[in-house]
């Protein structure tokens, strides 16, 4: 009965067998709790089941609880359930240059989904990093991500096998003429930590270390600046806690 599962975006996609007889499906979460359900339209062999959804304009969201969920096709007079792991496992996989306008001293940080089902990061910020303001905690406003990119909230989702560049929005790699010396950028390596804010699992920290080379480059009309060429490397392996 069951032809496919796949994820798309924040929807569950189903799809059934031509023959079929369904007119209902139900996802049951691990506590045995109706988590959503779908109605089947007579001949529809593709049904979706918004598993998850982010609000930014209400700063609300929704998002399953890890584990082992159980989808049941209802019947006349019976049903067929399959099990359905849906956990999520983020990690932190590269960082490189973001050269974007006043943006120039940012990084995008490539963050992959090696789990079995979608999830979100919300946020960005560092530890150590040169840039004092990019040095912040986390907030818990995991409904409202805070990326410069992707922009559009369903683009901040992350399906299983999945990898998205996102770019915080404070950056990191920028100085003030208080702080600098000529050689700034003439070679300097230095080492700060990225933090990324996830929905379900443990914060993601990686240390990056970044190489500083070629001309300073001016940011806006203050005294900031940053290098014209940075090279980033992240050192160790990513990681987050499963739940």
């Amino acid at each position: 009965m069951f032809e496919e599962t796949r994820f798309d975006g924040p929807e569950l996609v189903v799809t059934l067998s031509q023959d079929h007889d369904v007119s209902r499906l139900n996802l049951i979460a691990p506590d045995g709790s109706l988590y959503t359900q779908a109605d089947v339209a007579e001949g529809a062999t593709t049904i979706r089941l918004r598993v998850m959804d982010i609000q930014p304009g209400l700063g609300d969201y929704e998002h399953y609880n890890p584990g082992t969920y159980e989808l049941t096709a209802v019947r006349e007079d019976s049903s067929q359930s399959r099990e359905l792991e849906m956990r999520p496992d983020l990690q932190l996989t590269e960082a490189s240059h973001y050269q974007e306008g006043a943006n120039r001293g940012n990084l995008a940080l490539t963050i992959e989904n090696t789990g079995t089902a979608p999830t979100w990061p919300y946020q960005i910020v560092y530890r150590d990093a040169p840039n004092e303001a990019a040095n912040a905690e986390l907030n818990d406003r995991k409904g409202i991500p805070q990326f410069i990119t992707p922009e559009d909230p369903v683009e901040n989702i992350i399906g299983p096998g999945e990898a998205v560049d996102f770019v915080g929005n404070t950056p990191p790699i920028v100085f003030t003429d208080d702080d600098s010396t000529e050689e700034t950028c003439a070679g300097q390596v230095v080492e700060f930590v990225a933090v990324v804010g996830t929905v379900v699992d443990s914060s993601l920290e990686q240390t990056i270390e970044v190489s500083l080379s070629g001309e300073r480059s001016g940011i806006g009309t203050s005294d900031t600046y940053t290098c014209s060429e940075i090279g980033a490397e992240l050192i160790g392996g990513g990681e987050s806690d499963e739940s």
